[in-house]
């Protein structure tokens, strides 16, 4: 009787074990069954972290996620948030489409509600689509493209001011500092811009040729180049030729370094170099050029570490976190604006006690707080369309190796001089 009854009670006993099992399991890997709690369990609260971290792009998509991965470590150590155990689900995000990929696989796969990112203008734009049509927060801290928060979206935030806003500034401090250090009016002044031709570059050369006619300089002709092209000798022969009185430069990493080196081989120098941040902000670029070969140089870019203490507090504890997590002083001002923005995601998401899209978006407009009293200098009231309104860039001259902000004179530690 009991050999003939075994197999039946064997598979009954499955059965129960399977039920119990398939009562108690989570309905997805965040530990939730519906949207509006997804992104988190009864221990770990997840928040997608969508950066380039390989290709062209990684130097400062790691230097960015450090950051951000830093305010992480910080809010864990401060007790967590609403009650858990922050992570990361990590995304590789090296170009658009592999953007996009890996945006659909943290929202449907992983069940994230809000993703953080990217530094990137191209892979911002790419993710932040996926985002608004699921209904999941994107919140950018680095990416400048004005066409990010442009497009009615509701569900898409960025912290760091838009190319638009950096072109106002660049104009103003071309116009305020620069005529008189060249002793030239501005309708005077010959203007050279060369882009890399990503939404990058392309954005940030447009808006500042409009913002610079605004204040009265003659249209500068613009030339764009791939920021993977291995040879930029025809672009440095266009400005040897045109010998403008400053020359504005918008790349990256590597073809900043090659467009710089190569008007060194060549000879060609300029009165004024005005990088527009990002490849040309980064220690890498001093490094790999000699300090000597970008002395002089402007980077306009997000606050650097020599800003003054009194416009930026809170600074200071962030390099000294930087050096204690990672052995080394930061490489750039992004891993600052990283870890800024994740933090005040983190606080975004305190206000609304949940990391439902809908509660985060309604939290966001509560922000209300003035320049001048955060790390990065920026403050806080948010626009409609998602923009951070209250943000500005700052000048900064390359001397002896370091940047050091020149302008505007809140933040700045020295006055603009022309080498």
């Amino acid at each position: 009787m009991m050999k003939h009854f075994q197999p039946k009670l064997i598979a009954l006993l499955l059965i129960l074990i399977m039920v119990t099992v398939s009562a108690c399991s989570p309905g997805h890997p965040s530990g939730t069954s519906n949207h509006a709690d997804s992104g988190e369990n009864k221990e770990t609260l997840y928040i997608g972290a969508l950066f380039p971290r390989s290709g062209n792009l990684a130097p400062l998509g790691i230097e960015s996620f450090r950051g951000a991965e830093l305010a992480r470590l910080e809010q864990n150590q401060a007790g967590g948030l609403l009650g858990k155990t922050v992570a990361f689900k990590e995304a590789d995000a090296p170009s658009p489409n592999a953007a996009q990929a890996e945006a659909e696989r943290l929202i449907n796969k992983e069940k994230i509600t809000a993703i953080l990112g990217s530094y990137s203008s191209s892979i911002s734009m790419a993710a932040s689509q996926v985002a608004e049509k699921n209904r999941v927060i994107y919140w950018e801290g680095g990416a400048v493209s004005t066409a990010i928060t442009s497009r009615g979206f509701k569900y898409v935030f960025r912290t760091q001011p838009n190319d638009t806003m950096s072109s106002r500034d660049q104009a103003q401090f071309v116009a305020d500092e620069l005529t008189k250090s060249l002793n030239k009016p501005i309708g005077d002044l010959k203007i050279m811009i060369v882009h890399e031709d990503s939404e990058f570059g392309t954005s940030g050369a447009d808006r500042f040729k409009k913002a610079i006619q605004a204040v009265g300089a003659k249209a500068p002709p613009v030339y764009p180049y791939n920021a993977q092209a291995k040879d930029l000798t025809s672009i440095v022969l266009k400005i040897k030729d045109a010998q403008p009185d400053i020359l504005f430069a918008v790349s990256y990493v590597t073809d900043g370094i090659l467009l710089t080196r190569q008007m060194l081989e060549n000879k060609v120098e300029v009165p004024v170099f005005l990088g527009a941040g990002a490849g040309y902000s980064l220690t890498d670029y001093a490094k790999a050029l000699g300090n000597d070969k970008v002395e002089g140089n402007i980077s306009f870019d997000v606050p650097q570490f020599t800003t003054n203490p009194k416009y930026t507090p809170g600074m200071d504890h962030f390099i000294e976190a930087y050096k204690k997590q990672y052995g080394e002083e930061p490489h750039s001002a992004h891993s600052l604006i990283h870890y800024w923005s994740a933090k005040l995601l983190f606080q975004t998401i305190e206000k609304a006690e949940s990391v439902e899209p809908d509660k985060i978006r309604e939290a966001v407009f509560t922000w209300d707080q003035p320049e001048g009293q955060s790390p990065t200098g920026w403050g806080i009231k948010f626009g409609e369309d998602g923009q951070n309104q209250r943000g500005n860039l700052f000048a900064h001259q390359w001397r002896d190796g370091k940047m050091i902000v020149v302008w505007p004179r809140a933040a700045a530690l020295s006055e603009f001089t022309l080498e």
